[in-house]
């Protein structure tokens, strides 16, 4: 690495061979020197703007590893795979003629074709995602067999060129699919069985019978960032199957987040319900909430304000952190109902303290006419169901469907 390709370290003042936790240190320490909410100045921004930049880069392994082997250039490069704006790294570097008039070099691997990536899904709490988690992976996969080195024959023994594939492993076949109709698919060599080589029997590898991989069961260490999104994905390089002339694939760890029974999380911002009683919400209530790094927040009402069913309140800075900037977070919103008290809890006597405390003035009970007919009203059961369609409707649905109510005809004479 050369001189110049230090300044996202001596950005962070950390040293080139820091580790993650070291460079999650110094960020929060930077951090809480110089985030705009404790310091206004101009130029604090200006450094926590480029010191979480550098930050990001840095802490991410794939885009450290573009910047170790290759600099300014490898960023600028790397841009359209990792998401990286012009604004981050004109902030970071400048605009100078490092970055312009085309391409860098190319960064190939030799030739050799990638294998397949593998995919796993990785379970984990909503409270560990607030919380960040180190954790360990446990994989199995094939590696090259370390007897035969991945020729499948013991040492000493030079496979040959497979004649059947020509040293390719597979063979281009042609089915017949009905009159005239010929296609071609592709299948794993039947001499060789795919390995474009070819050897006696008896002289194949006797550790992997000439498959020339063997499984591999290993643990790893899985660092999940505080903040990390639902579905964020941790690149694993190089863990995947390896197989002979491939290089081998990476394992993509996807978070799944497990449903939270409290909070229900939307980017950087949590949500939930409160329920309180209608004596709550009109005189005031006070409740503690257990957070999701086992704090507990007290929460109480302001003083004389009424909660009306379906209230939305906003409790800022107790949501999430952001990921890649645990610093800032986002906010925590509750949302009321009120529950009524059953029938008959209300006694008679109190009706009038009520009506006195919501200013509320009974009406004159309303006397029955000649004309008029007094009726009950009961509860309706969960049996039955309430349909909001009139009967004009019913009657259109019915008459474009044929004609009429079901059970009443036209006669036609």
């Amino acid at each position: 690495m050369s001189v110049a390709d230090t300044k996202l370290y001596e950005i962070l003042g950390v040293a080139p061979t820091a580790t993650v936790d070291e460079i999650k240190k110094a960020y929060r320490k930077l951090a809480v020197k110089c985030h705009p909410d404790k310091n206004k100045s101009e130029e604090a921004a200006d450094q926590f703007k480029e010191i979480t930049a550098a930050y990001e880069i840095l802490s991410d392994q794939e885009k450290r590893e573009l910047y170790d082997k290759y600099g300014e250039e490898g960023l600028k490069e790397g841009m359209g795979g990792f998401g990286m704006g012009d604004d981050i790294l004109s902030q970071l570097f400048g605009r100078h003629p490092f970055f312009g008039g085309g391409g860098g070099p190319g960064r190939g691997r030799g030739g050799k074709p990638k294998g397949e990536d593998e995919v796993q899904r990785y379970p984990i709490s909503l409270e560990d995602l607030y919380n960040g988690k180190a954790a360990k992976l446990s994989l199995e996969r094939n590696i090259l067999c370390t007897a035969c080195e991945g020729t499948g024959a013991k040492k000493g023994v030079t496979p040959t060129k497979c004649r059947g594939c020509n040293g390719v492993g597979i063979r281009l076949m042609q089915r017949r699919v009905g009159p005239g109709f010929v296609t071609q698919y592709q299948t794993a060599c039947d001499e060789c069985q795919g390995r474009g080589q070819a050897y006696a029997s008896k002289d194949q590898c006797t550790q992997c019978n000439g498959k020339r991989v063997a499984p591999e069961k290993k643990t790893i260490n899985l660092d999940i960032e505080r903040g990390s999104p639902q579905h964020h994905k941790i690149i694993l390089r190089g863990e995947a199957d390896e197989a002979p002339g491939t290089i081998a694939g990476d394992v993509v760890v996807v978070l799944d987040q497990i449903k939270h029974e409290l909070f229900q999380r939307d980017g950087d911002h949590l949500f939930m319900e409160k329920e309180i009683s209608l004596y709550e919400a009109l005189c005031g209530f006070s409740f503690t909430i257990t957070h999701l790094d086992k704090r507990e927040l007290l929460v109480n009402s302001t003083p004389g304000e009424i909660i009306k069913p379906g209230d939305l309140k906003v409790i800022e800075g107790e949501g999430m952190p952001h990921h890649k900037r645990p610093y800032e977070m986002g906010n925590l919103y509750i949302k009321f109902s009120v529950a009524f008290p059953a029938d008959g809890t209300i006694a008679a006597g109190d009706q009038a303290a009520l009506a006195k405390a919501l200013k509320h003035k009974p009406a004159a009970a309303l006397k029955a006419g000649p004309n008029t007919e007094v009726v009950k009203l009961k509860r309706v059961g969960p049996q039955h169901s309430f349909d909001t369609k009139n009967d004009s409707e019913e009657e259109d649905d019915d008459e474009s469907h044929g004609g009429g109510r079901p059970g009443v005809q036209c006669a036609h004479q």
